[in-house]
Order: C-alpha cells, then structure tokens, then sequence
C-alpha cells in the first residue's frame, strides 16, 4: 500500500466486506472493492492486488485511499449519479 495510506478494519466492517464479497446479488463493482480492502487488510501490496483483482494501480489506490477516508459505507456510495439516456 502506498505511503500515508493506512486504514484498520473493525471485525465488524471486515465481516461487511467479506459478507458483501459473498453475496450472490451484490452488485460485481462492490465486490472488487470489497476485495482491494480484505486483501489489503490482510497485508498484499498493490502488485499482488492488481494480480488478484485483475484491475489497474491507480484503480487499487482510489478504493484504498476511499476506505481510508470514509470506511465501508464510501465503497458502496455512488459518489456521482448514473446518467439516464432516453433512447
């Protein structure tokens, strides 16, 4: 994890999360969000995350970096609304 990126994870928030990864019907982007904070959490570095996850660097820090600044609840907030089409 980068410098100056540091987060705890509760029991509670770490059940969330792996509960959430879990889940049938979670949506897939909550469950790779999940998954950067439990590998995190378990001590895996960005490489061994992006290897794990299949997704970018920067994708990795922007979840961490999320986590560290809101917890759980900012994983599953759309911080922007989806944009409707009419066609």
């Amino acid at each position: 994890m980068r410098t100056g990126i540091t987060f705890t994870l509760s029991a509670a928030d770490r059940q969330r999360l792996r509960d959430i990864a879990a889940a049938p019907c979670s949506l897939q982007k909550h469950v790779w969000r999940a998954r950067f904070i439990l590998l995190s959490d378990e001590g895996l570095g960005t490489s061994a995350i992006m290897e794990a996850t299949g997704k970018s660097k920067t994708c990795v820090w922007c979840w961490q970096e999320r986590s560290m600044r809101e917890g759980v609840d900012g994983l599953l907030r759309v911080k922007r609304p989806a944009i409707l089409t009419l066609f």
